[in-house]
């Protein structure tokens, strides 16, 4: 879908737009019989797209005038996360490891931040062992009154 040899010039790559993308990658999971839906899809293109002016942030799309911006690959769309925890889940730990972004900018927050922890609560895990008790017991008694 992202021709990563073409030049920044190129009328084609500049013409290309968040709309003509999900089209090209609709068409792509419909013609490999791929059953995903159209939010689907949607889902995964908005996580590609990033502002050109700041990188690890997506445009605001809510404005009149939208601030320039760019598809990513999905591999560097996950480099250029906010959460540094998505890139480092991901590859190319080095790199960004060394890069001064993982210290400046790269201060957003994901679902994967609780596996980087080094203390993991039982809170929840107590209290749904305490329904889960209670829900057998309940189903024991009612059984028992029948």
């Amino acid at each position: 879908m992202l021709d990563k040899n073409s030049s920044k010039d190129d009328d084609e790559n500049v013409k290309e737009s968040i709309e003509t993308m999900s089209q090209k990658f609709l068409d792509i999971l419909v013609e490999a019989g791929i059953g995903a839906n159209v939010i689907a899809a949607e889902l995964i293109m908005n996580r590609m797209v990033r502002s050109i002016v700041h990188p690890f942030d997506r445009p605001d799309f809510s404005k009149d005038v939208v601030e320039p911006y760019q598809i990513y690959t999905v591999t560097k769309a996950l480099e250029k996360n906010k959460s540094i925890t998505v890139g480092l889940s991901f590859q190319n730990i080095k790199r960004q490891i060394l890069s001064d972004d993982t210290f400046t900018d790269r201060n957003g927050t994901s679902y994967l931040d609780p596996f980087y922890e080094t203390e993991v609560s039982t809170e929840n895990y107590v209290e749904y062992s305490k329904i889960i008790r209670e829900e057998k017991n309940n189903k024991k008694k009612a059984k028992h009154k029948t």
